[in-house]
């Protein structure tokens, strides 16, 4: 299923309208359904896989709601430090480029002045 995400992600599926009736059509919906299955049994399969490890950590005893906000507000500062890493990639990427752009536009301001001269 990993495989098949990966793929879908790098190599999109062109999505054709078909006709009813029309040759095609049934394949493309088999193979939608498919995928939004296992899907839908992936999402179950973790959300088990968090609630036993979630009791592990806990030592058999159900989470308190408090523990539950504490965990979410974990999840969250996670998301935004990956989010701080992103957008300070662009800017660092962004601010090459200015870089080099004002680099190309003193070298031309240079050469139409020793043009002019």
């Amino acid at each position: 299923m990993k495989r098949l995400i990966t793929y879908l992600k790098k190599k999109p599926i062109p999505v054709r309208l078909y006709a009813p009736g029309e040759p095609g059509q049934h394949e493309q919906l088999y193979w939608l359904v498919r995928f939004v299955q296992e899907l839908k049994a992936q999402v179950k399969q973790l959300t088990e896989e968090k609630n036993v490890l979630l009791l592990q950590v806990k030592g058999q005893e159900p989470i308190t709601d408090v523990e539950q906000e504490v965990l979410d507000l974990r999840y969250q500062v996670q998301m935004l430090w990956h989010e701080h890493a992103r957008l300070h990639a662009k800017a660092e990427w962004l601010r090459k480029r200015n870089a080099e752009l004002n680099r190309e536009i003193d070298q031309r301001d240079w050469e139409a002045l020793m043009a002019a001269a």
